[in-house]
């Protein structure tokens, strides 16, 4: 009896003194760390890595204000298994399967010209994107993610100095295949 009496106060002693991940964040900081992406919750509603057949449309990463985004094409999920998609999700990409998806201006060069290039002009971008960004397309893909950003205290430690957001759990799209029927399927 008494060896049950001692094991529970030792009990109450240890979860009295236990710390939470959240001591000694500011409010923000517990904010930041309590949102949806880091549940790990895919955005299209299907677990990661679910195969998934989505009509996308190509976008222009110039279009919006985040900087991270600024010199890559996105995708926006119009639907998902043939049904509408209520919210805007927008992607970025990786394309290792399918490189007919170009996700940067470089890339989509070569996809139209055949040959490399050194630099693109705002000029050429924006004739090249008329090949390209707005077109839908339908393709075989699924969602997965990556860390990014900078960790908490990355300035105590740092010799170079970091960027601009904080370190996060990011969804992104791997596309496997275009499975686009014909060329007025991916018109505007």
């Amino acid at each position: 009896m008494r060896s049950c009496f001692v094991f529970l106060i030792a009990i109450i002693f240890l979860l009295s003194c236990r710390t939470s991940f959240y001591d000694g964040m500011t409010d923000l900081e517990k904010a930041y760390y309590t949102l949806p992406g880091h549940g790990f919750k895919a955005e299209l509603g299907h677990p990661f890595g679910t195969m998934l057949r989505l009509k996308v449309e190509v976008i222009d990463g110039r279009e919006y204000s985040y900087k991270g985004s600024r010199s890559s094409y996105l995708m926006r999920v119009l639907e998902v298994n043939g049904e509408p998609m209520e919210e805007i999700h927008l992607f970025e990409f990786d394309n290792y399967y399918a490189p007919e998806f170009a996700m940067d201006a470089f890339e989509l060069y070569e996809n139209i010209y055949r040959t490399e290039t050194g630099s693109i002009d705002s000029k050429q971008r924006t004739e090249m994107n008329k090949q390209y960004v707005g077109k839908k397309y339908t393709i075989l893909a699924y969602e997965t993610g990556r860390y990014a950003g900078l960790p908490r205290d990355y300035g105590k430690y740092a010799i170079t100095p970091g960027g601009e957001y904080q370190y996060h759990f990011k969804s992104y799209l791997m596309v496997v295949k275009d499975l686009t029927q014909s060329p007025k399927e991916n018109e505007r």
